[in-house]
């Protein structure tokens, strides 16, 4: 019982609506059937967006006006040739991005010079990643005797007053061992007491090592001012290893930049593949257009004319919302102004 009276209330219901009124809105109402398209899951792939097709190919279909179903289907290819013809472009732009990629510029510049022997990239001025690494790490073992000879020094000058325990670095055990050419049976004695004992090597046995030469004060003012001098040299090799790593990397980024520059646009094997797909689309969209203006004529629904509109005119023959193409490319105003 209840259901013949909800049903009888729907009746009643229904016949209060009569539909839109204005050109508009029955203009609209057209496509309301219609929810996804001829074709429209196979049109849109991963990384696309639905929605953003489905306001495409209302934009266009739209545009274009269609009456049943045959013009519905030319309409909507162009709506797919179209959607279809802006994934080239985004492909395209993501293959120049992708071969533009500061490692892929890198592992390609690798590649094409690794089998080189060195001396053969280095007279065309070609340098490649080995390459810098081994300068960036001369520069850093330079800059690091550097600094171990300055620690030397300063330790060498504090020695004199330092208590008899206090903790030094076993760099500058072996530094003093050198300087006063420490025999290795002794090397080997003080380097296994300082392993037994807790302290480690200590100002005391520094003193001991200054002692094998003479009065240790003189000897540690002595040696402080022969390791000054000598520090010069560790500055030049230090300077040097810093300019070859400045050259070898202002090489190497220039390589990568000639690369980068190259590749402006895929590789021929890639830009041949997208150009004739690219032809093909638009061979296809300049059919379906063709096709669909037939039907409009043969309806009247405007006047034949021997002189064809070009794509972009025939495809936006009326205004249409700028933001209504805005996945495709907000281009609609002005192919026709350009027109």
């Amino acid at each position: 019982m209840t259901s013949e009276i909800q049903a009888e209330a729907n009746r009643r219901n229904a016949l209060q609506s009569t539909g839109p009124k204005t050109g508009e809105g029955i203009e609209a109402a057209r496509f309301n059937a219609l929810r996804h398209g001829l074709r429209s899951l196979q049109t849109v792939v991963p990384g696309e967006a639905p929605e953003e097709w489905e306001t495409h190919r209302a934009a266009v279909v739209g545009d274009l006006k269609p009456l049943g179903a045959v013009e519905m289907a030319m309409a909507e290819q162009v709506a797919a040739k179209l959607w279809r013809l802006g994934r080239v472009v985004r492909h395209e732009a993501d293959m120049i991005s992708i071969g533009q990629d500061p490692e892929e510029l890198a592992l390609a510049h690798e590649a094409a010079h690794q089998e080189k022997h060195e001396y053969q990239r280095r007279k065309q001025g070609v340098a490649i990643r080995e390459d810098v690494e081994e300068a960036a790490s001369a520069l850093r073992t330079a800059r690091g005797k550097l600094t171990r000879r300055d620690e030397a020094i300063r330790l060498l000058k504090s020695l004199p007053t330092m208590g008899p325990d206090v903790h030094l670095p076993w760099e500058f055990a072996e530094d003093l061992m050198h300087a006063v050419s420490v025999d290795e049976k002794t090397a080997a004695k003080l380097e296994k007491e300082c392993e037994t004992n807790e302290s480690g090597f200590v100002s005391r046995h520094a003193l001991a090592l200054l002692s094998l030469k003479g009065n240790p004060e003189e000897m540690a003012k002595s040696l402080a001012e022969f390791w000054r001098e000598d520090r010069k040299d560790f500055v030049k090799a230090a300077r040097k290893a810093a300019g070859k790593y400045k050259r070898t990397l202002r090489r190497y980024e220039a390589a990568l930049d000639r690369l980068r520059g190259s590749r402006g646009l895929p590789d021929e094997a890639v830009l041949d593949k997208i150009q004739r797909y690219e032809a093909h689309l638009e061979r296809g969209l300049h059919k379906a257009l063709e096709r669909l203006q037939m039907l409009q004529e043969a309806r009247g629904a405007f006047v034949p004319s021997s002189h064809k509109p070009a794509v972009a005119l025939a495809v936006f023959q009326s205004p249409v919302d700028s933001n209504a193409m805005a996945s495709f490319g907000s281009f609609a105003n002005g192919a026709v102004e350009g027109g």
